[in-house]
């Protein structure tokens, strides 16, 4: 096995067109080697293959120590708005664990120090569409993982407090679950110790936390002391992490966090840019790729949605205007509208008029009680899967958001 040092793009050929772009730390299994370019095949995600600039690559280990903290925010940024959380936060977090470093150990691996125990319960995400359960020395994967852990975490202290958390409190209830730490908040001068003697191991499992971990990685912020004590703790040590990541983050175009006193947005990242330079947008159809964004916008979506909007006119026609599914199937268009369902009504050479197209969509969407939940999702993944499921409504509703999700990921910037 390999490992990437610095930040490539893979390419389906020496010298040919770009896949993707792989941050430093990417694991490979390294192939033939066709003058200065390596064919490798990427050990997460699995099976992706292509040639990158050999001498990018070191082929003597897995791991690559410190991480590039730059190219660490980067992947922040852009797991932080698939899964409408603070990037920030996230880079924080592994500040404050290891300092970013991805490092493989007996007790814990990667820059979130991950116990193999708490590696088994979050990997796999089916709702996500995430299966990475062998992939903990990956430090890509493990932003990923950490993102829809602090998501899930985020949305369960907000439903318990009535109220969005801070940082500090989102990051206690990392520690020690949602409802002791709900509990603890309302009662600060409490003993900590009392209440870590207290929690059920079953109870922490089901919200994705390895109890070992309150004895080993994360006992010098809980302490001995009171639910106060404890809390001034994890507020010291994010905002130290919080300042050392910060520039990186800003870099990397997300909104800081002032202090881990700071209220999270409950909406995450609060907007973007979209990628048309993606591999999934031809150069040639860009123009329609553009429009579909725009009316999107016009008609009062966001970001996330417009990305996910324009994933499933990809998936659907490869943005070809006047795309015709093969008979017996009748259906036409960026959105592929079928005579039988969203097109019902309309002349095959008007679905096919990318402008009324998407109008039809955009009128068809409104009338979906779905569209509530569309419009208010802050995850990509989510926004997603609303669209496939409840919009276009494919046979393979799985498959087809398994798809998409992968091709919005690319659209992302």
């Amino acid at each position: 096995m390999a490992v990437l040092l610095s930040t490539r793009t893979l390419r389906d050929s020496p010298k040919g067109n770009p896949i993707s772009v792989l941050p430093p730390g990417t694991r490979l299994n390294p192939g033939a080697r066709q003058g200065p370019w390596l064919e490798v095949t990427l050990v997460d995600p699995p099976g992706t293959h292509g040639w990158l600039s050999a001498e990018a690559v070191r082929q003597d280990a897995d791991t690559i120590g410190p991480l590039d903290k730059q190219a660490f925010a980067d992947v922040c940024k852009f797991q932080g708005s698939v899964f409408g959380v603070s990037a920030h936060y996230l880079a924080a977090v592994a500040t404050l664990r290891t300092n970013v470093t991805d490092e493989t150990g007996p007790e814990a691996s990667g820059p979130f120090a991950f116990t193999k125990a708490e590696w088994d319960l979050n990997a796999s995400q089916p709702a996500f569409q995430l299966d990475a359960a062998g992939a903990i020395g990956s430090w890509p994967v493990q932003v990923a993982v950490f993102a829809i852990m602090t998501r899930l975490a985020q949305q369960r202290l907000a439903a318990l407090l009535g109220s969005q958390p801070n940082a500090a409190e989102l990051y206690l209830s990392q520690l020690i679950g949602s409802k002791a730490a709900a509990a603890a908040l309302q009662d600060k001068a409490a003993g900590i110790a009392a209440i870590v003697g207290g929690l059920d191991a079953a109870a922490l499992r089901a919200e994705g936390i390895d109890a070992a971990s309150l004895g080993n990685r994360d006992a010098k912020l809980l302490g001995a002391g009171t639910v106060e004590g404890a809390l001034n703790a994890v507020t010291e040590a994010l905002d130290a992490a919080l300042t050392a990541s910060r520039p990186f983050v800003v870099k990397a175009g997300d909104q800081p966090l002032a202090d881990a006193a700071v209220t999270l947005a409950a909406d995450g990242p609060a907007g973007g840019r979209i990628n048309f330079d993606s591999p999934h947008v031809p150069a040639a159809r860009r123009d329609m790729a553009q429009l579909v964004v725009r009316r999107f916008a016009e008609a009062g979506y966001g970001f996330i949605q417009q990305v996910a909007a324009l994933a499933n006119a990809i998936a659907e026609s490869g943005l070809r205007a006047d795309a015709r599914s093969p008979p017996p199937e009748q259906s036409f268009g960026l959105f592929q509208l079928n005579l039988k369902g969203v097109g019902h009504g309309h002349d095959p050479t008007e679905l096919v008029e990318p402008e009324r197209n998407i109008a039809i969509m955009l009128a068809h969407i409104a009338t979906l009680s779905a569209n509530a939940a569309f419009k208010a999702t802050s995850s990509v993944n989510d926004a997603v899967a609303i669209f496939v499921r409840d919009f276009e409504k494919p046979a393979d509703a799985t498959a087809a958001i398994n798809v998409r999700v992968a091709i919005a990921k690319t659209l992302l910037v």
